[in-house]
């Protein structure tokens, strides 16, 4: 489609792939905001499905279809050539299967233009998928404004175009260890950016992530219960934020955060992990381990400091080296998956915690080789002196302890 001859305020672009049932609604939910001002951009990253007619059959000159003619296999190249064409002083996003408020271009747009940002970020709902109950949100940090290593939605973002010059474009995942998205915000926040905070719940995330095969499956029904709610129900942010604020209540509620590959993961393998449980990748499963003769023949050893003194309940991230000397994969994965664990032991080598938190690998540990990790320790609720014991878990079959090399110091725990 020809684009209008008057040039549009903002540039609206979704990176899409092989999923036209959910675009319709996410392309619905742009067309009827509230400030008009704009073009939508649908780049397909080589999509061979009716993406296109669905682009169409909207029938707004407003509306832009491309295509590529390979698939890259992530976001950050389709937005990219989103980027090339779009001719709106503003960027804004949304993915593909999200859905914005009626009122989500007018909110943000104002708030960047009122504190000359140079990237803006509304609340975005992560939709929990069918038989979740915890509720999380993005675009709420403890030190109110997004800071590295917390995640931000892209869908809930609009920057300057000039940004682009100053930063660069989106990345390509087959080069960095992050995803596009999370390269791309940490670099705005490393540079100093103005980013500009909106505390407004503008934008329902349906975490493809957190729905195993939906690229295959191709269900749209979530999206479509929303869609109706959004169009109907003027208090629906309201509403959803009480469920949150309840759901905090039951499961306590922290930023949403990512697990950090290690130093020497290879490119693109946190992409590869997302595109497996997508569907888009074939996944190894996991054995079941047997019982080692002659002990585990794993090892995990810090590879840095452990601090002397956290808070009660502090979370630690602490980067470890393990050392795979067996014949099997070492892999998170179904039927049998396998974490990073950890137990807090007293002085007298009692367990003060036992069932640690779980760190994924992420890549997965091939036979006879070392890699590093980063894992997450929740240190325990009550004061006093405790040892970390880190351990290998595999999912309801056993616990690999006695797997720790080198010295875990004590570590002090609240007041004494």
């Amino acid at each position: 489609m020809k684009p209008s001859h008057q040039t549009p305020k903002v540039s609206v672009i979704i990176a899409t792939y092989n999923y036209s049932s959910v675009l319709r609604y996410a392309i619905a939910t742009v067309l009827w905001q509230t400030f008009q001002d704009f073009e939508l951009i649908v780049v397909g990253d080589c999509c061979t499905d009716d993406s296109e007619e669905v682009v169409r059959s909207f029938g707004d000159p407003r509306v832009r279809w491309s295509n590529l003619k390979e698939n890259s296999g992530s976001k950050g190249l389709p937005l990219n050539a989103g980027l090339e064409i779009a001719r709106g002083e503003l960027i804004a996003y949304i993915a593909h299967d999200d859905l914005w408020h009626p009122e989500h271009l007018q909110i943000i747009v104002d708030a960047i233009n009122s504190d000359d940002g140079d990237l803006a970020y509304s609340v975005a709902l992560y939709v929990p998928p069918p038989g979740e109950l915890e509720r999380r949100l993005s675009g709420v940090f403890p030190e109110e404004v997004f800071s590295p290593g917390n995640c931000l939605i892209h869908s809930t973002v609009v920057h300057r175009k000039s940004l682009i010059d100053d930063l660069g474009a989106w990345p390509d995942y087959r080069t960095t260890q992050l995803p596009p998205d999370y390269v791309f915000f940490d670099r705005a926040a490393a540079a100093g950016k103005r980013l500009v905070p909106v505390p407004r719940l503008t934008v329902w995330k349906f975490n493809a992530s957190s729905r195993p095969g939906c690229y295959q499956e191709k269900r749209w029904d979530e999206q479509a219960h929303y869609f109706e709610l959004l169009r109907d129900d003027p208090a629906l942010a309201e509403k959803e934020l009480i469920a949150v604020a309840r759901s905090a209540m039951i499961y306590g509620l922290e930023p949403l955060r990512m697990q950090r590959p290690g130093r020497d993961a290879p490119p693109g393998a946190y992409v590869h992990h997302l595109r497996q449980i997508r569907g888009l990748e074939k996944i190894e499963p996991t054995e079941r381990l047997p019982l080692f003769p002659e002990g585990a023949p794993f090892g995990i050893e810090l590879a840095q400091p452990m601090p002397k003194e956290v808070d009660p309940g502090q979370r630690l991230e602490l980067e470890v080296r393990v050392r795979n000397d067996s014949d099997f994969f070492l892999s998170s994965e179904a039927p049998f998956p396998l974490h990073l664990s950890y137990h807090w032991l007293n002085a007298d080598s009692s367990h003060a915690v036992f069932d640690g938190l779980r760190s994924r690998f992420m890549p997965p540990l091939e036979p006879h080789t070392t890699l590093h990790y980063f894992i997450t320790v929740l240190a325990p609720a009550e004061s006093g002196f405790y040892r970390l014991q880190p351990a290998l878990v595999q999912e309801n079959v056993r616990w690999f302890d006695g797997v720790a090399r080198g010295e875990f110091p004590v570590v002090k725990v609240g007041a004494e």
